[in-house]
């Protein structure tokens, strides 16, 4: 063995190191590295990315006013917004075995290694969620605790969907709220498009998007090696993802089952679950709000829309092809510029994530789909929609919706709906970039 591999290896065992190999031809994953004979939860608070992500009330201008547990620390809106700040990380992603993508371009990840470690190591690099306006490292990123609802800024209230009578929408005025008890937004009475949502967001002031690629990259790659798997409903809980669905109405539970969570991961004991006006609070099995470490609904209750990442299909039956924006200037139908290719293709039938595509080590954070299996028991379980009837442009949903069972999940994706689309199901979430 080299010195080079020598030296890396070191690097990879060091104590602030943690890893996970994921094995999707034998549906096996290995802890690596420091996660070794840990187990979710307290095992991992001693590593920045993860003991360091703490819940907090944040001010429109970014100032983060209070942290869970500290004086001053309200979720009624008081103090600002309910985020999660979440530390920055390196990463590493080695690929063990590789096969070409049956789709066309770029490869297949068979078999890889993803590594996290809070300080700069050789082969590590910072997650692209951690770069600012202006492309400098950041610190940390702040996400919403909460899907986001709906704030009039004329009526200066926070309303749950569909309760907003006689309000009109301003994108220019209005904002996205992160707070509890709240139904999330989505397109029953609101024109919640990708970009729309995109704009309310911006309207809360500088730094506020939704949620990109880029952000629930991080999310995922953490959830993965915390819990030693992606199969996060069987490790964590199904989520809200079994109720009865109700024609024209977006069935989104309220948000805030989990506050008394805090930072800790885990389901809810009850949940506010909510259609057409009528409640019910329910603790039975798939009804119950999932909380990552802070994060409430990372999967299931509503799709929620994903900025940052283009897909563009040259014709129905073609493979689409994805390209990842290097900065916040967004652009719904746009493959240029600050847009570029990662250097794969989706695979083209809808089904379980048999593995993810890979396209070099530039986008090699990214966890999106490179080949799919109508069989849901492989090594990731969610599943993904892909199949297009039309060509052009396409904007991604992740997570599922309240009704999708097992195959909801912080890898479950929805590739089909056209840039201007809108749904009772597509809703959203926040982030603040400082």
């Amino acid at each position: 063995m080299n010195m080079r591999r020598r030296a890396l290896l070191a690097q990879m065992n060091a104590v602030d190191v943690v890893g996970l190999q994921v094995d999707f031809e034998n549906n096996t994953f290995r802890r690596l590295a420091g996660a070794r004979g840990r187990s979710p939860g307290a095992d991992f608070d001693c590593f920045a990315p993860f003991g360091g992500r703490r819940r907090c009330c944040v001010a429109d201008d970014g100032t983060v006013n209070a942290f869970y547990g500290q004086a001053g620390y309200a979720e009624d809106g008081a103090a600002g917004q309910v985020m999660v700040y979440q530390p920055k990380f390196y990463y590493r992603t080695e690929p063990l075995v590789l096969s070409a993508n049956p789709s066309g371009t770029g490869s297949l990840l068979k078999k890889v290694n993803y590594y996290i470690s809070p300080t700069p190591k050789p082969g590590f690099r910072l997650h692209p969620a951690f770069f600012g306006r202006n492309g400098e490292p950041i610190d940390y990123l702040l996400c919403s605790a909460y899907e986001a609802a709906y704030y009039d800024a004329s009526l200066g209230r926070c309303f749950s969907d569909g309760t907003d009578t006689g309000s009109r929408i301003d994108f220019e005025k209005d904002r996205l709220c992160s707070l509890p008890d709240k139904k999330p937004i989505a397109g029953v009475t609101k024109n919640l498009t990708r970009s729309n949502a995109e704009a309310l967001a911006n309207a809360r002031g500088r730094g506020w998007h939704i949620e990109t690629v880029k952000s629930c990259a991080a999310n995922q790659m953490l959830m993965a090696v915390e819990f030693g798997t992606m199969d996060l409903q069987s490790a964590l809980g199904e989520g809200i993802v079994s109720v009865n669905d109700q024609m024209g109405v977006n069935c989104a539970a309220l948000t805030g089952s989990t506050a008394a969570a805090g930072n800790a991961s885990g389901v809810a004991a009850e949940t506010v679950l909510d259609r057409n006006g009528v409640q019910q609070v329910s603790s039975a099995k798939g009804h119950t709000a999932v909380a990552y470490r802070g994060q409430e609904n990372p999967w299931g209750n509503l799709w929620k829309h994903i900025a940052g990442i283009n897909l563009y299909y040259p014709a129905a039956s073609a493979p689409g092809q994805v390209y990842i924006v290097d900065d916040y200037a967004f652009a719904e139908e746009k493959k240029t510029e600050n847009y570029h290719s990662a250097g794969f293709v989706l695979p083209t039938d809808n089904g379980a994530i048999r593995s993810f595509g890979y396209g070099g080590p530039e986008y090699d954070w990214l966890l999106l789909p490179g080949s799919t299996d109508a069989d849901s028991a492989g090594p990731v379980g969610d599943n993904v929609s892909l199949t297009q009837s039309t060509a052009g442009y396409k904007v991604i949903q992740y997570g599922g919706r309240w009704d999708y069972a097992a195959n909801a999940g912080p890898f479950c994706g929805n590739y089909q709906r056209a840039t201007n689309y809108c749904s009772r199901a597509f809703g959203c979430r926040l982030i603040f970039v400082p």
